[in-house]
């Protein structure tokens, strides 16, 4: 019979060998403000096939289960064949500060390599921003992204702390979206 620390140690080394590991290799990533704008870019390869990690950026209803910071994400208009407009409302936490924040994108997309969304300025607490997922397949089924977003809130971010603070934030969330994205592929969703 085991003793309990070998127990739990044996059942954890169940639990993880039994769960897919997601191998995300983060290339790049840079963070830069001006002013109000703040740009986040990362470069990173992903162990999921092109096909699979773009069906899931654009389940635009199952947004939320990629990200506990994304509480709500629809559908709410359809202006052209190729655009969609995507209302979101997340929760964005810097430090201990946390605030609720919702804006509505147009989304276009090209199939399965591309990837771009406008926030439409008054729709929330952003007067402006873009998001862009340029993605390219790689050998044995991986995918190589190259993500950029650029934000420029409507609300008060304070100088030299927030910067930093908000840098961190951008990336963690980035970071854990893309890992949750890869995981899921390897899931077959």
């Amino acid at each position: 019979m085991l003793n309990r620390p070998a127990a739990i140690s044996l059942i954890a080394g169940l639990a993880a060998w039994a769960m897919p590991t997601a191998a995300m290799d983060v290339e790049t990533v840079e963070f830069s403000a001006a002013g109000d704008l703040y740009v986040l870019t990362l470069s990173a390869r992903l162990e999921a096939p092109i096909e699979a990690v773009f069906e899931i950026l654009t389940d635009y209803p199952r947004l939320s289960e990629l990200h506990d910071a994304i509480e709500e994400s629809r559908v709410v208009g359809t202006p052209s064949a190729d655009a969609t407009d995507v209302f979101t409302r997340i929760r964005g936490c810097v430090a201990f500060f946390c605030r609720h924040l919702v804006r509505t994108e147009r989304v276009t997309s090209r199939p399965p390599a591309y990837i771009e969304a406008v926030i439409l300025p008054a729709t929330g607490d952003f007067d402006a921003g873009l998001v862009r997922w340029d993605m390219r397949p790689l050998a044995d089924n991986l995918t190589h992204v190259d993500y950029v977003a650029e934000i420029r809130p409507r609300f008060w971010v304070p100088p030299l702390i927030g910067k930093r603070l908000l840098s961190s934030a951008m990336r963690r969330t980035t970071g854990e979206l893309l890992e949750a994205v890869e995981t899921r592929a390897a899931e077959g969703r």
